[in-house]
């Protein structure tokens, strides 16, 4: 056996044996001599110390697999069955394994001497450690996260099963009896692993003569992560009591007991041609949720190939409901308005976060905004000006009235109650509220025209309005807060807008985030500009998960979605 004296990944993907490749560990887009694997550069890649589980979704209609708050929970990497067996919780869980190489290691145990053994072990006990399965792959692909049917086997015990675990402080011992039993059917030397444990250790295979010495060993480098020390976290406030600030501060929340929060390095000469994607979440996530729907985001952006920076951007919405438990019958208005002003406020973060990420990485900022996000994106880049601080924005599923881009979508309400100020911003005859924007070099939409919450909830809310204890006087042209004009508070464009908008003035439009061909900032006609989620291949469907189906689910029914996002972006 040849002792092999670099350790070897790509993408996740990790070579023990005979077998050179290399990863673009420094983000840059660029592969270079920084990028050779090594003690020096081991592969990161994160911790499986999630919940991914199927559960009960849309008031116990509907099942969907889903990251869930761990709430003392069994952690995926220590999941078992009944009997006791470890095992993979759904297909889902598999976004966090990689692939583990061997080859070679079959006709190692077949001619091995007696006497001889051979143990996979950490080298140094930093207090890494890993399960590893067999691989479903005949090949050693990734299948496992791209096909349906292979990932459905990959899950199922009794072909793959544990065929070890490799902890701090004990190696594992690979037998040829182990192996024939523990390797998968049929037998391989390709294998998928998850950590366990967070550390920065060289993984050895090691093969002992009969007198315990070291006859011979091959190795990997492996850095293994809590995820939250893999991406930026960035939050302007968590709390939607408190107003949102004006500059984002790294969030400290959610990490490991001692952890500071992970900022990435930065060497201008190096770094300033790196690809920054940055992701705005939407209303009704706990802070817990908005890390989830984030760490997803990552996952299967990585696992497209994309090898470039990640941040996301946290503001504080109101949140009532669990994931996936909301109905029409349980809607409450004031929470989905109260955090729509919340959203308007918490631009100028954002719109300042984009400033300095720019200065950065000038050209390589994207942004993906979800649902109510894009109020808070949206303007932020209407804030910005004439300063073109984004490359590429995707709207997902936006619930932003799109009268607000473009006057000429079909109206929904003709007779609201009040006058569509999105449409004419502030005046009669006046252009659009977001006329003119130019601060992302690109606009994208993706919607789904059959969006449960943006065709049923969306427009309830909007039609509801004004809210409570708000108004419009036709006679007077005024909106105002109060019960009744004459004892209330008026509200004035364009100071009060972020009020207005949100608590008064009814969209009469659909949502952008519901419909083709939204024009403005989106430029109709560019095919590339407006993605149909409810065609093939996404498939999105309408039922209320699907509003969020890009976050939930598995990597081989979603990375489609992803695969688009990238190709959007230019960046695949």
């Amino acid at each position: 056996m040849t002792t092999v004296p670099d350790s070897n990944s790509f993408y996740g993907e990790v070579t023990i044996y005979a077998i050179d490749m290399q990863v673009d560990a420094n983000h840059d887009g660029i592969m270079d001599n920084r990028d050779l694997t090594g003690p020096n550069n081991p592969m990161p890649f994160w911790v499986n110390n999630d919940v991914d589980r199927w559960h009960s979704v849309d008031a116990g209609t509907d099942e969907e697999q889903d990251d869930l708050q761990t709430n003392g929970m069994v952690l995926d990497c220590n999941y078992q069955i009944g009997n006791g067996e470890y095992a993979i919780p759904c297909t889902r869980d598999l976004e966090d394994y990689a692939r583990l190489w061997i080859p070679g290691l079959t006709n190692l145990l077949q001619t091995l001497p007696t006497g001889f053994g051979v143990n996979l072990q950490w080298r140094n006990g930093t207090g890494a450690g890993i399960r590893i399965f067999g691989a479903a792959d005949p090949d050693g692909g990734t299948n496992y996260l791209f096909s349906g049917s292979t990932a459905s086997n990959q899950v199922d015990v009794g072909w793959y099963p544990c065929f070890g675990y490799v902890n701090p402080n004990r190696p594992l011992s690979i037998t040829w009896t182990g192996w024939l039993y523990l390797s998968g059917y049929p037998p391989s030397d390709h294998f998928i692993f998850c950590g366990t444990s967070a550390g920065n250790d060289e993984l050895v295979l090691q093969v002992t003569n009969q007198y315990g010495g070291v006859a011979g060993e091959a190795s990997v480098f492996l850095n293994l992560q809590d995820i939250k020390q893999m991406y930026e976290r960035w939050t302007v406030g968590d709390d939607p009591s408190t107003d949102p600030t004006s500059v984002a501060i790294p969030a400290y929340d959610g990490l490991p007991a001692g952890a500071g929060s992970f900022q990435y390095s930065f060497d201008t000469t190096l770094d300033s041609k790196t690809p920054y994607f940055l992701f705005v979440h939407g209303w009704n996530d706990p802070p817990f949720e908005k890390d989830r729907f984030a760490e997803t985001t990552y996952k299967r952006l990585y696992w497209q190939g994309y090898q470039g920076r990640f941040g996301l951007y946290r503001w504080p919405t109101y949140y009532a409901f669990p994931l996936g438990e909301l109905s029409l019958q349980s809607v409450d208005t004031e929470n989905f308005d109260s955090s729509e002003n919340i959203a308007w406020l918490s631009a100028v973060g954002l719109k300042n976060r984009l400033v300095a990420l720019n200065i950065q990485y000038p050209g390589q900022v994207y942004v993906l905004a979800h649902s109510q996000g894009n109020v808070v994106t949206g303007e932020a880049l209407r804030l910005a000006g004439d300063s073109e601080l984004v490359n590429t924005y995707i709207a997902t599923q936006a619930a932003v009235p799109s009268h607000a881009y473009d006057p000429t979508t079909p109206i929904r309400d003709p007779v609201a109650p009040t006058p569509d100020r999105y449409a004419q911003y502030w005046t009669n005859g006046a252009p659009c509220y977001f006329d003119g924007v130019s601060s992302a070099a690109t606009y994208i939409n993706f919607y789904n025209p059959n969006d449960w919450a943006l065709t049923l909830l969306w427009p309830l809310d909007q039609t509801l309005k004004p809210d409570l204890n708000y108004g419009y006087s036709s006679s007077s042209n005024v909106f105002y807060r109060g019960f009744g004009l004459s004892g209330g508070t008026v509200l004035n464009f364009p100071t009060d807008t972020y009020t207005i908008f949100p608590f008064c003035d009814e969209g009469r439009d659909f949502a952008v985030g519901s419909q083709v061909n939204v024009g403005g900032a989106f430029q109709v006609g560019l095919t590339y500009n407006q993605v149909d989620l409810s065609s093939p291949p996404y498939l999105f469907g309408t039922q209320h998960k699907y509003h969020s189906g890009e976050f939930r689910s598995d990597n081989m029914s979603r990375a489609t979605y992803w695969k688009q996002v990238l190709i959007e972006m230019g960046l695949k």
